[in-house]
């Protein structure tokens, strides 16, 4: 963050892709009512009147854009969210673990990360991971 940088200015100019996940449902951008932008613009506002209070410091910092993805691809690496044992059992045998079966096996696991390559902010693995794991009603 700069000495100039603008929540309001910052909201605004989000994506219409990007999720709103403290609003129910977890709306769009393009998603949300007049009532709602209303609300979220004055929480920026209201955040921001804080932040310039109390006049912080800022510094410098550098952020990895695929910090999210590569966290994201070391959970998927762990065996424990596949579903059926496409693992050895030496693996398991000394630990006792509760298999979330979020993949039958590891080439359900591999396309899924194939496909989210090129996946980076928070709001596209919503996305990502709901178009997978989401069945329709």
């Amino acid at each position: 963050m700069k000495p100039d940088f603008s929540l309001v200015s910052y909201f605004e100019s989000l994506p219409s892709e990007y999720i709103i996940s403290s609003l129910p449902n977890s709306p769009r951008m393009t998603d949300i009512s007049h009532q709602q932008r209303d609300e979220l613009l004055y929480r920026c506002e209201n955040i921001q009147a804080a932040l310039d209070s109390i006049n912080p410091i800022y510094e410098n910092i550098e952020v990895n854009e695929h910090a999210l993805k590569n966290e994201i691809f070391s959970l998927l690496a762990n065996d424990d969210i596949l579903s059926c044992g496409d693992v050895s059992n030496e693996q398991h045998q000394a630990q006792k673990v509760k298999k979330t079966g979020f993949f039958a096996n590891t080439d359900q696991r591999d396309i899924f990360k194939e496909q989210a390559k090129g996946v980076v902010s928070r709001s596209q693995w919503y996305v990502t991971w709901s178009s997978k794991f989401t069945q329709p009603s």
